[in-house]
């Protein structure tokens, strides 16, 4: 429960942590989220091989990758998010499409048209960012746009198609003062 993990972030002690888990995104991503920058101890966390049915810890290297935008007649990424930052909406939606293709006609209508669709220019599938520096990069892009994108908005929706741990170390480098409310969708 939230309560178990919030008290054993505040134990001063603990030099390290693991997190492991399978789930829906939302519960990944909170389960992160309970472990961010504020927490003392390292963090370490661990993915599923469902091949051989035991818990490992990524690999430390893994290809250079970054979000490119998808769904769009050549606009730039950057053009895409200046045009969402000057929209006079106040949610705005993210799509990150790592493992699958998320489909437009599956988000809310009233963000289809604000929401950026992103996917990794090394392409999509079960072993995309399977090592923490892909998961880096691509987290660290992530976090950049979510931060422009706070400065307009009050709302950011997550939709994301991604492994359990590039969802949790989502959630850890997530920070509430800046990244203001994010509205975090399970997609089916």
């Amino acid at each position: 429960s939230e309560d178990n993990i919030k008290n054993r972030t505040m134990n001063k002690i603990v030099e390290n942590t693991y997190i492991a888990g399978l789930g829906s995104f939302p519960h990944l991503f909170a389960c992160g989220s309970f472990f961010g920058s504020g927490y003392a101890s390292h963090v370490t966390i661990l993915d599923y091989d469902r091949i051989n049915t035991k818990w490992y810890t990524l690999p430390p290297l893994g290809e250079a990758a970054k979000y490119i935008l998808v769904n769009e007649n050549n606009t730039l990424l950057e053009d895409k998010i200046s045009d969402l930052i000057l929209d006079n909406s106040e949610d705005v939606g993210i799509a990150i499409c790592n493992t699958f293709s998320i489909i437009k006609e599956s988000i809310p209508e009233y963000l289809r048209d604000k929401t950026v669709f992103l996917e990794p220019n090394i392409g999509k599938g079960i072993d995309i960012a399977d090592n923490k520096y892909t998961q880096d990069l691509l987290i660290r892009q992530l976090i950049h746009i979510m931060g422009e994108l706070s400065n307009t908005k009050k709302r950011i929706h997550l939709f994301v198609s991604a492994r359990a741990s590039f969802c949790i170390k989502l959630g850890t480098s997530f920070m509430p003062r800046t990244h203001g409310t994010v509205i975090l969708h399970n997609y089916n």
